[in-house]
């Protein structure tokens, strides 16, 4: 794709020039030349500057939503261990429910977080664990300290999937991608017409 996208950028340049110089006559580029030079120097670094932005941007978006998928899987790890200390059958929903999420996650939300979408699956598949964790009486001390956790790490695991969500809607909005192809353009042009 990158390649793709140089290729491009190329090709609309050189065609640029090719029509600008097809254009006008040699006199006109002649007259133009002592300014170009710092038209040219002025937008490009304006441009440069716009793009070194976005792509700090978009970098920061990038390393928050790789940290969020971490704790996320962190949680549901912690949520599957934690569980040795509840009861039966309540250990093994939970076990079979951080499974489950892990597979929902991975084969269905992933995939639909591309197109900005998620799957409620997850949401269901973590209410249940909720539920059957907070509906659990305890026998004893250890089996009450097992369900606080295990709710708090349910908790957890909600919260960053949510935070989650929250940094896939955010991305470059249009005005942005608007902005950076007008000022490639008009970078181009400033280039082509000197």
């Amino acid at each position: 794709l990158l390649f793709l996208a140089a290729a491009l950028a190329a090709g609309i340049a050189c065609g640029g020039q090719i029509l600008v110089h097809r254009r006008f006559k040699p006199e006109d580029f002649v007259h133009h030349n002592e300014v170009a030079g710092f038209i040219i120097a002025v937008v490009g670094t304006l441009y440069a500057v716009l793009l070194g932005f976005v792509t700090v941007v978009v970098w920061q978006q990038y390393d928050n939503a790789r940290v969020k998928a971490a704790l996320e899987a962190a949680s549901v790890g912690n949520a599957w261990h934690n569980a040795v200390g509840l009861p039966q059958p309540a250990r093994s929903e939970v076990r079979q429910d951080m499974l489950a999420y892990v597979q929902g996650m991975l084969h269905d939300e992933w995939p639909a977080m591309r197109a900005g979408g998620y799957s409620a699956n997850g949401d269901r598949i973590i209410m249940h664990s909720t539920t059957v964790v907070g509906q659990m009486v305890p026998a004893d001390l250890a089996q009450a300290n097992a369900q606080a956790s295990t709710l708090r790490l349910l908790t957890d695991l909600h919260d960053t999937r949510q935070e989650r969500y929250s940094s896939n809607e955010s991305s470059i909005s249009g005005f942005q991608w608007t902005v950076l192809i007008v000022g490639a353009i008009v970078v181009m042009t400033a280039v082509a017409i000197s």
